[in-house]
Order: structure tokens, then sequence, then C-alpha cells
């Protein structure tokens, strides 16, 4: 109860006002970073160090997961995220970026005496640059579009970084990228998995225009005897979207996935639509929105799968924030309601409504997770209803305060596949972050 009443007095403390400008309009603040300072050091090199705090307190109160289907346990935690970043300007087109980071739990160590914890590498890149042409080799961070397929995970305190290398070709109004990552390796190449692709865009177009081919390949067999066969498939994509700076705005992607699945046959597609609407462009610029976002199931077909597959994405800030769904066997449809009291604040409220495409395929949540296994029984698809309220605060220069509540209220399917008496769920959140 105390850790309650912090949250919401520190929420309500946050709501006072600031002095920099809220620059990201997509309800998601932790996906950018602020430019890193440079410092000019004698050799001719050219150094710039950057870093950032993150403090989040988070509760979860009857939230269905894996380890929870049920939905009958509560839990909270403190967690610490802390990055130190430099960037090498070797020479002229030659440079290396690397990022130190350390993520823990307050407490977990039993007492600060103890040190159980360990720094991890989060980037660890050289990069080569040669006018329009830019080589990345070695571990950096990726991220494309609106995340769905391909993003960076910021949400979590680690992230999500890619070994591999990628090369940038952007000459004026395009871009084209193309990505080789080991996601998994072994001695034994039947252990190893990877991903690659291209990613291109248009940028001098009246809205901006991208497509996508990524090849997700594991070669783990399926089976214990290693007779088992290879699971690889493709993801093919479009994304449009509108322009920054008009009231009305609008976005729209659809994927398709087509290869093998371990003994079955992939073939499925997910799609998402959205617009918003700027009543006014002055006083709290109130924004109004809507959204449907749909991605095929598995229909128990012995020979053949159509549960979409999620990859490496950044869903957090699209299906809901209590993190319930995921870009799976689903519906989402989505109202929104944004404004700005001030320069430095942003208020948003959502509403979800949560279907299953088919009930005979799991429910997966943010985390690519089977939170509850498909059936062949006559339930319902009707899972459940979401309202989140969130706040991003721009409290100075570098620093941001930003939380939110998410409440879930189950719908027929929940009771149909538990106990009869589903619980309504509860995550809410206190974040602070300093960047520099």
């Amino acid at each position: 109860m105390k850790r309650w009443l912090w949250m919401f007095l520190a929420g309500a403390l946050a709501l006072s006002g600031g002095r920099s400008a809220l620059a990201d309009e997509s309800g998601y603040s932790d996906e950018t970073e602020s430019a890193p300072p440079q410092v000019i050091v004698p050799g001719a090199l050219t150094l710039k160090l950057s870093g950032q705090l993150r403090v989040r307190e988070e509760l979860f109160d009857a939230i269905y997961s894996p380890a929870n289907p049920l939905g009958d346990e509560s839990y909270d935690f403190l967690h610490m995220r802390s990055r130190l970043r430099v960037d090498v300007e070797v020479s002229e087109g030659f440079a290396a970026v690397f990022e130190l980071q350390d993520v823990r739990r307050f407490g977990e160590e039993g007492k600060t005496a103890n040190d159980t914890e360990g720094m991890d590498i989060k980037r660890a890149t050289i990069v080569i640059k040669k006018q329009d042409m830019k080589l990345e080799i070695g571990r950096y961070v990726m991220a494309y579009g609106d995340h769905r397929i391909i993003g960076s995970l910021e949400w979590v305190d680690q992230g999500r970084t890619y070994d591999g290398a990628r090369i940038s070709y952007a000459p004026d109004g395009y871009f084209f990228d193309g990505f080789y990552s080991r996601i998994r390796d072994d001695k034994f190449s039947t252990d190893d998995k990877e991903l690659f692709g291209v990613y291109a865009g248009a940028k001098n177009l009246p809205m901006t225009l991208e497509a996508y081919a990524i090849y997700y390949k594991d070669y783990k067999l399926a089976t214990v005897d290693g007779d088992g066969p290879e699971n690889g498939f493709a993801t093919l994509g479009l994304r449009v979207a509108s322009k920054k700076g008009s009231r009305l705005d609008y976005k729209g992607e659809f994927a398709y996935q087509t290869g093998d699945l371990f003994d079955r046959k992939l073939n499925a597609y997910a799609f998402a639509v959205l617009a918003g609407y700027r009543l006014s462009d002055g006083g709290w610029k109130p924004r109004i929105g809507v959204e449907f976002d749909y991605a095929t199931g598995d229909d128990a077909d012995a020979e053949k799968t159509e549960q979409f597959q999620t990859i490496a994405p950044t869903n957090h800030m699209h299906y809901g924030y209590a993190d319930l769904m995921g870009w799976s066997n689903m519906m989402d449809i989505r109202a929104s309601f944004r404004v700005h009291p001030s320069k430095t604040l942003r208020l948003t409220l959502d509403w979800h409504r949560f279907s299953l495409a088919e009930t005979t395929g799991a429910w997966i949540n943010a985390a690519g997770q089977v939170v509850r296994a498909g059936t062949t029984e006559d339930v319902s698809s009707n899972l459940g209803d979401e309202i989140d309220f969130v706040f991003n605060w721009k409290a100075g220069k570098g620093f941001a305060v930003q939380g939110g509540v998410a409440a879930f209220f189950p719908g027929a399917y929940v009771d149909d596949t538990g106990d009869g008496d589903s619980p309504a769920a509860t995550f809410a959140y206190l974040q602070t972050m300093l960047k520099f």
C-alpha cells in the first residue's frame, strides 16, 4: 500500500510542469536517445560521451502470464538501468561505439556488500562511413518503423541488441539497410539461430513508404534424437505513414509470413491500421485516435499453421501497457485520447478490446510467450478490455518522469478456459530517467 501511495503522490507532483518541450508524439518516450555532448581530445580523436540512469517501480496485481495463467498472484519490484556510452572517431570514415550497461533489481543481492551482478556490453560496434554508405560490425542496436517486427525493446532494462553486421545506403530521400545477426551460436551449427534481411524506404514522398524482407532461421532440431526438421520462415512487409506536422495522421502496416515452423508449413499474416486527428493546434492540443490490429492464429491443422510469429518487436506501446497481448493470434480495437496541458506534459488515455483470431491458437503476450494454449472446445474469443492512463513529463533538460496505470477486465475466453471466476488485473509503474 505504501508503494502505491508513493507512486501516485509522485505522479501528482509530476503534473506541476517543467521546462523542456516534448519531442516525441508517439505516446512512448523511451525509444529515442539524446545527442551526446562532444569532447575534443588531443591526438586527433573525437570522443562523444553519453549515458543514462533509469529507475522504475512496477506493481502487478493478478497479471496473467505463462507463470500465472489464472491471474491469482501479485508482485512488485524496483529496478534500475545504468548506461555509459563512448563514440570514438578514430580517423576520417572510421569510428567505434562502445557502451556498458548494468541492470539490477533493488535488493536482489541481499545486501549491498555483496556483488553478484556484473556489467554487460550493450554496444561494441566498428563503424565505417564513406559518403552515403555506412557499415556497422559487432554488437549494435536496430529498430525499424513502429518496432512491430524489428525493435530495440527499450521498455525492458536490458533492451535488445544484435550481434552481426549491417550495411546502410542513404542517398537523398531514400534509405536501404541490409543486415545479418547471429542470435544464438554454439560450437555445433545445429544449434545456431540467425536473422537477416533488408529494409528500405523513401523519404521524399508525400508520405513515408517502407518495405522489408526478413528471414528467421533456427537450426536447432525439433526432436531429441536429431531427426527433426529445421525452422525457417520469411516475413515480407509494407508500411506507410503520414508526415509529421499535419493535424490528421495515419499509419498502416501489413506483413506476410511463409516457410517452415518445425514440422508444419507456416502461412500467416498480420496488419495494423490507425488514424488520429488533432482537434486544435492551440491550448491543450487534444488528439483523438482509432486503431485496429490483427494477426492470424493457429487453426489446429496438423500439417500447417497460421499463427503469426513475433520476431524481435517492441510491443509495449502498441497493445496495452499491461503487456498481455502480442501481434500474434489477436484482434485489438483501440480508441485513444491525448492532451498536452503544458509544453512539458502529455496525458494519454487508451481503451483496448482484445479478442483471439482463433481460439484453437495460443494466447500470446507481448514477450511472445504462451499465456494459455489453444483449445478445440467451444469457447468465446473475447479476451477482455484494457484501459490505460499514462503521463509523460519532461521535467528539465535530460530528465523525464513517466508513469501510468493499466486495468484489464477479463472477457468470456478467460473464464471459459480458466476456473470460471477470473480476476481483473492491474499494472502500475512510475519511472524517472536522466540522460546526459
